[in-house]
């Protein structure tokens, strides 16, 4: 649980970082979300509904996942996991560096929060087998 607790905290630490790169050298980030957006947006005669409906849902999720947090066991680790492949999925920067052969803003920080990401994944793995895995469960109703 303390390899889990860390590197959560570190994904904690890492993420406003990362932001900051980005609004110091650029916010390319932001317009390909917009550009992802803009067919959910053409949905709409009114770009303000449509941003309330994507706090909606975004609020919405993070409700879920905090109250996933509060139900603790499975849920917790579910909660943990999405967390987890955020980390792992700012590879994106790197991939995006690599393909442009010039620096994609966000990808300093994006090393070491994939790294995060990777380490939280690896750490929630072995924790959910030692917990779950019925070779534990077998083990723990012997000791019990």
């Amino acid at each position: 649980m303390k390899e889990i607790q860390r590197w959560f905290l570190w994904l904690a630490i890492i993420g406003p970082i990362h932001l900051g790169e980005q609004l110091l050298f650029g916010l390319d980030e932001l317009q390909i979300l917009k550009r992802g957006f803009a067919g959910f947006y053409g949905l709409f005669s009114d770009p303000d509904y449509a941003t309330v409906t994507l706090v909606i849902v975004f609020g919405t999720i993070v409700n879920l996942i905090g109250y996933a947090f509060v139900l603790g066991g499975k849920w917790r680790f579910a909660a943990l996991a999405f967390f987890a492949l955020v980390g792992v999925g700012e590879i994106h920067h790197v991939i995006s560096t690599a393909e442009r052969g010039s620096y994609f803003p966000g990808t300093v920080t994006a090393i070491p929060y994939f790294i995060f990401g990777v380490l939280l994944t690896r750490a929630l793995i072995f924790e959910y087998r030692r917990i779950y895995s019925p070779v534990s469960a077998a083990a723990l109703a012997r000791t019990s």
